[in-house]
């Protein structure tokens, strides 16, 4: 049994050593890594990238007076003049429209619960433009009671 035991470490032995041997004359230099995805990691061998030609361009231009300029901290931007037509940015037009259609209903709701209590009919179900208008657990927990009048 003990010879079996060493057979099987020789043979093992022998074994690693050979397949060392035949990988030592794998050098990198050999393997070629072919593709878009190596060269942007910078894995392929190819000696023939070249540095892009660029067109020059001009330096920095200054304005012929310094003394007009406005200071930096000054942040006034310019309107533009009347009538001409700039673009809108939709993110600020979407905010905005939110925000306009929050105060409506804010501002409906608000009326229109104050005459529901004075009326006496203080559970009657009141939808503004943006939704229920009536107060809820949710709403006061939040603290935002739109039910006052002002």
């Amino acid at each position: 049994m003990n010879w079996m035991r060493r057979q099987k470490r020789i043979a093992l032995v022998l074994g690693a050593a050979l397949a060392s041997s035949a990988l030592a004359g794998c050098g990198f230099d050999d393997v070629q890594f072919n593709g878009a995805i190596f060269e942007a990691m910078g894995l392929n061998n190819n000696k023939s990238y070249e540095e892009p030609k660029l067109p020059p361009r001009a330096g920095i231009v200054l304005p012929p007076d310094t003394q007009r300029l406005p200071p930096p901290s000054e942040t006034d931007v310019a309107a533009p003049p009347p009538g001409e037509a700039w673009p809108t940015d939709p993110e600020q037009s979407r905010i905005a429209a939110a925000e306009e259609l929050e105060r409506r209903h804010q501002d409906y709701c608000r009326e229109a619960l104050w005459k529901a209590r004075a009326s006496g009919q203080p559970d009657v179900q009141i939808t503004g433009p943006k939704g229920p208008c009536n107060p809820s657990i949710l709403r006061n927990l939040t603290g935002k009671d739109i039910t006052t009048r002002q």
